[in-house]
C-alpha cells in the first residue's frame, strides 16, 4: 500500500490498529540520496495525505 497511490484514508486506520496492538513498530523511509532508513518508532501522527510525524 503506497501513500503515493491515494491510499491515505486506508493507511490512517491501519496505523491506529497497529499501535493499539503493539508498543512500537518499524517504519522505513528513504533519505534524500535514496538510501533506505529503517527505525523502530513509538509515536506516529498522520496529518495531511503524505505527511506524518514520528519519533
Amino acid at each position: 500500500m503506497g501513500i503515493e497511490h491515494g491510499h491515505w484514508n486506508q493507511l490512517k486506520p491501519l496505523a491506529g490498529r497497529v499501535f493499539g496492538s503493539f508498543l512500537h513498530f518499524t517504519i522505513a523511509t528513504t533519505n534524500h540520496d535514496g538510501t533506505p532508513h529503517v527505525t523502530p518508532i513509538g509515536s506516529l501522527i498522520l496529518t495531511d495525505p503524505g505527511d506524518a510525524y514520528f519519533f
